[in-house]
């Protein structure tokens, strides 16, 4: 048999999830920028990486071993090719960064090519 299900609207989700997390200590943004790609994923139908994973990603934040911070540190930056220290940063929020550097790349040189290093789990991409 299966389990139980309950349905909530969409947008009533992605605001209460992102109430956790500025309840764990990120801003507005960053926990909406989360929420979201949280919720889209269930959407999308991969719910191993929706919301569902809410707890652990609070658990993380808890623990320090996943930090507040927006963004990573740009430590290579040469021509097509760059790093990122994602400096344990939730990687939904490293991983838009290193997508935008990418694309930035891309333009400048036909081919952008990101690596993030110390990154944390980013959902479903």
């Amino acid at each position: 048999m299966p389990a139980p299900s309950t349905t909530v609207p969409v947008d009533w989700l992605r605001s209460a999830v992102a109430r956790v997390f500025v309840a764990a200590g990120l801003s507005q943004a960053d926990a909406g920028a989360i929420g979201g790609a949280l919720v889209e994923a269930d959407l999308r139908g991969i719910p191993s990486h929706g919301v569902m994973l809410v707890p652990m990603y609070v658990d993380r934040l808890s623990a320090g071993s996943v930090t507040t911070a927006s963004r990573g540190e740009l430590v290579v930056d040469t021509g097509a090719i760059a790093v990122l220290d994602a400096q344990n940063a939730m990687g939904i929020l490293t991983a838009d960064q290193g997508m935008s550097l990418a694309i930035a790349r891309a333009r400048d040189h036909g081919v952008g090519v990101v690596v993030a290093r110390r990154a944390f789990h980013f959902g479903a991409a």
